[in-house]
């Protein structure tokens, strides 16, 4: 599995979709609810003996932000259409300063490296 192939599955929801957050400019207003963030906090190398092959291992996030009440749908659509063969963590929040639901899904992606030239 590689991230890129997560990023695409999730692209296809049709929903707006950035990477870590939105930033808002006068040019690109925040876009209405619902939306999703990914998030990759961390990338960790293990090698082998011989320094030849590797395995990369993603811990990464994507966070639906619903308005108000959780889409169920939507939750339904991530699990069933983006991570349905990706073992994950889900939490939800209300942030009430922001008058939404953020649904967070943690998981790690192990993707086989090897060194250049191999």
């Amino acid at each position: 599995m590689r991230l890129e192939t997560i990023i695409e599955r999730t692209r296809a929801l049709g929903l707006p979709l950035a990477k870590d957050e939105f930033r808002e400019t006068k040019e690109t207003p925040l876009p209405e609810l619902p939306y999703l963030v990914y998030i990759t906090p961390q990338d960790n190398v293990s090698k082998s003996d011989d320094g030849t092959v590797g395995v990369r291992a993603i811990q990464a996030a994507i966070e639906l932000y619903t308005d108000k009440i959780a889409d169920s749908s939507l939750e339904k659509d991530i699990e069933q259409k983006v991570l349905y063969d990706v073992g994950f963590n889900k939490f939800q929040e209300t942030i009430q300063s922001e008058d939404m639901v953020q649904t967070a899904y943690e998981f790690t992606i192990y993707e086989k490296i090897r060194k250049r030239g191999q």
